[in-house]
């Protein structure tokens, strides 16, 4: 027989045999069927599995999906219909392109809902299971909802008792040492589950049976155990007085109560119940789920409203119990909220992301002020309800009397309109004819930041230079007001290429707001990223990307998680590291797939078109664009290289010069300067190569002054400047663009018919190719390796020929193609073959594709 270590190493195995098991561990409570199935779920996690968790509960039975609701993640948005929900869940437990498998620890708890949605995915083959299933103490099943459906396919593993020699080193460790004969009766009784055993000790004590001495115990007579465990766990309660039953209901119910407040509630029932080890810990908590669930199963709705009324009375602000959770147990007990306890609540509901409390709280509220109703449309809008958060703003606006509360409902109706419905521009102006009327400087310095930061995205230049200026020069400003319009302005700054002037401009917000509370710092952590990423070098920002975790990490879905996530795959595909960029990619546009509460989808996707184009997925880049909605400023700027090179080779120049300068009209200059750029990536480029003159002189940092030096020198076929700019561009971490820069050297050496430089930069190309975990996906590679095959003495025919060969071309097919026998293919392919010291075509695939089988 396996021990529990071996069991779950034999049952994980089964997973690299079987991507679709459907595993149930079955037993009565207590034999630790839970950290068992626990258990081979984080080995299944170690070996690369994903492995979503889910719980039922007796108090969620008629909650469609509770057993899965708990898998989206906290402050999700609300989802418009069941089918949209299924198939949220779906993707969270069973991503597109794989396999998950999803634990369900107690599957007698699950709901009718979540069993469908449970059995379609697995037999579907989509996920696997892995259960766990109570029976009765003498191994009976129960029924559940997934019996009717699923039980064919259940491979049942029955847990066994644990050893003797196991439950010993257990009774003694809870208890200390016991004489012989009670162990081996209360083991042998036990039958091998320990939570038995404890109830069988606990109800001999409470029938004053064991006797202690000499530190040793020992049982007058252990209670036989006929009953189940949940019977012996109803006498065990049973047993307990009517006010020691009413304070454990009131903390099951609650889930845990400060000592202070069930003291208050009844002293002398909290002694008993401690006494009676049915509660512990602080806050106080029961002892086991079996308790509470016995305790809760047992009482109706109308009692828990009476001791959720009770416990909210009692409470007092020395309890610790905040209004949060103070307003929630009103609600559930259907008793009105006092308004500041309602607004209270909402406020630090609203801080944690639980927008649906904070909702039902606001809603308590019979004449909300104008903050209320900010809160309750900011609330709405996170949750994804953008109707009632549009409600909310207007009446807002309709309630405000004062400047503050004029620009604070001004603010979250223009945020809605300019980032959920659509109404950019109306946005805009709304907000410029507020600031014409406003007469509190405060307010007006607020709209200030507002105006620039919305004219970023716009591109109405001369807001944002109005803004940075007052940044700048007011020094009069209070911190509060100054730190909006400076980092407004340091982010301006970075985005068109003074890196510098963003460098010192965000020094100075960060000094200034050191020790302003409740500053959020993300976007001051983004424009150092920024400024890192394309104005410093490389190495130097991938501590910071690390560092940003920190600030955008832990929010798991937003605009700020997906803009931290498309900074880091830059990183990653300036190194090279394609794979990891292409998933950073795709997670920056998962992070706002549900909520984007700042218009990031576009922007995210834009950005990976770009980068399906420059890997050479055209039919992905191109399908991906389809979705993309033209006019959004900044998913424009961002999709604008993607252009270039879905545009026909011949006219690449043209489009990258025109989308640039288009770019370079909307203050996004870094971004115009890259599409500009991606031109001169394609072939010879003299009008892009003009526009990025004008956009990158005044351009400090690394990158684009090389940049700009590549395409120049490009222009006036001046290898050394070519290899000039690739030096730099590697030195910096810039692979990405110092490969082309190579290529274009290469080129031009060839050209000068200096055919020894060529070969050693060809070298140095190949062995920086040799960096990259995907160079299959980079056009330039062609480039390279036909290069490469020149050199080692190949005509330009035998060139032709090996490229059409490497891409699966049949010597019948080439022979056809160029109009020759196929023994004249055969005696070329044997040629070329002789000349790179290949085998065959096999290998000669290969060293047309990857560099690394180059020497």
């Amino acid at each position: 027989m396996l021990n529990r270590s071996g069991l779950c190493a034999e049952l994980t195995s089964r997973w690299e045999a079987d991507s679709n098991v459907v595993i149930v561990l079955r037993g009565p409570a207590g034999i630790g069927k839970s950290h068992t199935a626990h258990e081979i779920a984080d080995r299944l996690q170690a070996a690369g599995h994903r492995v979503a968790r889910s719980h039922g509960g007796p108090a969620s039975y008629s909650l469609p999906f509770s057993a899965l609701l708990p898998l989206l993640p906290r402050g999700h948005a609300p989802l418009g219909s069941e089918l949209e929900l299924m198939q949220v869940l779906r993707n969270t437990i069973a991503p597109e392109g794989g396999t998950g498998t999803l634990l369900i620890d107690d599957i007698g708890s699950i709901d009718q809902k979540s069993a469908a949605l449970v059995e379609v995915l697995a037999q579907s083959g989509e996920i696997s299971v892995l259960a766990t299933e109570r029976t009765t103490i003498d191994g009976t099943a129960t029924d559940h909802a997934l019996t009717a459906t699923m039980e064919s396919r259940f491979d049942v593993v029955t847990l066994s008792p644990m050893t003797a020699s196991e439950m010993t080193e257990l009774i003694v460790d809870w208890e200390g040492e016991g004489e012989s004969e009670s162990m081996r009766s209360l083991i042998e009784l036990s039958g091998g589950n320990p939570l038995v055993m404890r109830e069988l000790f606990s109800a001999s004590a409470d029938a004053q049976q064991v006797e202690r001495e000499g530190g040793r115990w020992s049982i007058a007579s252990v209670r036989e155990a006929t009953a189940s465990l949940e019977r012996l766990v109803d006498l065990h309660l049973g047993r307990t007085t009517e006010r020691e039953r009413d304070l454990l209901l009131a903390i099951a119910i609650a889930g845990a109560l400060p000592r202070s407040l069930a003291r208050r509630f009844d002293a002398d029932a909290l002694g008993g119940l401690e006494r009676r080890k049915l509660v512990e810990d602080e806050p106080i908590r029961v002892v086991h789920p079996l308790y509470r669930e016995s305790l809760i199963a047992s009482s109706d709705t109308e009692r828990q409203s009476e001791l959720f009324a009770k416990i909210s009375t009692i409470a007092v602000d020395d309890d610790g119990v905040g209004p949060e959770q103070l307003g929630r147990w009103l609600l559930v007990a259907g008793e009105p909220v006092p308004p500041r306890i309602a607004r209270s609540g909402a406020a630090v509901a609203f801080g944690f992301w639980d927008n649906a409390h904070a909702i039902a709280l606001l809603g308590q509220l019979e004449e909300p002020t104008t903050d209320d109703l900010v809160m309750l449309a900011s609330a709405h809008a996170r949750s994804g309800d953008t109707a009632d958060a549009l409600l909310a703003a207007d009446r807002a606006a309709q309630a405000a009397v004062t400047d503050k509360e004029r620009v604070d409902a001004e603010l979250i109706r223009s945020q809605l309109w300019f980032f959920q419905v659509d109404r950019q521009h109306d946005a805009v102006i709304a907000i410029m004819t507020l600031r014409a009327e406003v007469t509190d400087p405060d307010q007006a310095i607020r709209l200030d930041a507002l105006i620039a930061r919305h004219a970023q995205m716009v591109g109405d230049v001369e807001s944002i230079r109005r803004a940075t200026q007052l940044a700048r020069e007011d020094e009069s400003l209070r911190v509060d007001q100054r730190i909006p319009l400076l980092v407004t302005a340091a982010f301006t700054e970075a985005t068109v290429g003074h890196f510098a002037d963003s460098i010192e401009l965000a020094r100075v917000g960060r000094e200034l707001s050191r020790d302003l509370i409740g500053f959020d710092q993300r976007q001051l952590a983004f424009t150092g990223i920024v400024t890192a990423v394309y104005g410093g070098d490389v190495e130097d920002a991938t501590p910071l990307i690390l560092a940003g975790r920190n600030h955008f990490e832990d929010v798991k879905h937003g605009s700020a998680a997906s803009a931290w996530l498309a900074a880091a795959a830059d990183v990653s595909r300036f190194s090279l590291q394609l794979l990891s960029a292409d998933q950073h990619l795709l997670d920056a546009i998962g992070a706002v797939e549900e909520f984007d509460d700042l218009g990031m989808r576009a922007i995210a996707a834009a950005t990976r078109t770009a980068f399906l184009a420059e890997t050479g997925r055209p039919d992905e880049a191109a399908a991906l664009m389809a979705q993309l909605t033209p006019g959004d400023v900044r998913a424009d700027s961002r999709s604008g290289a993607a252009m270039v090179r879905l545009a026909d080779p011949s006219a690449a120049d043209e489009v990258g010069a025109r989308l640039a300068m288009e770019s370079a009209h909307r203050c996004v200059d870094i971004w115009a300067a890259l599409i500009a750029y991606e031109a001169v990536r394609v072939g010879p480029a003299p009008r892009s190569t003009t526009v990025l003159t004008e956009l990158c002189a005044p351009m400090d940092g690394a990158l684009f002054p090389n940049l700009l030096r590549h395409a120049v020198a490009v222009v006036d076929g001046d290898a050394d400047s070519v290899g000039a700019a690739a030096n730099a561009l590697t030195a910096h971490g810039y692979l990405l663009f110092a490969l082309d820069a190579l290529a274009d050297q290469i080129g031009l050496l060839q050209k000068l018919n200096l055919t020894s430089l060529a070969g050693q930069r060809h070298a140095v190309a190949m062995h920086l190719a040799g960096r990259c975990d995907q160079p299959a996906w980079l056009p330039v590679m062609q480039r390279l390796n036909l290069v490469g095959a020149a050199l080692d003495g190949l005509t330009q025919r035998q060139l032709d020929i090996a490229q059409r060969a490497a891409s699966g071309a049949s010597s019948k097919d080439l022979a056809a193609e160029l109009g020759v026998s196929v023994r004249t293919v055969d005696n070329h392919l044997s040629a070329i073959y002789r000349k790179l010291d290949v085998s065959g075509r096999d290998e000669l695939a290969r060293i047309m594709v990857s560099p690394n089988s180059r020497s």
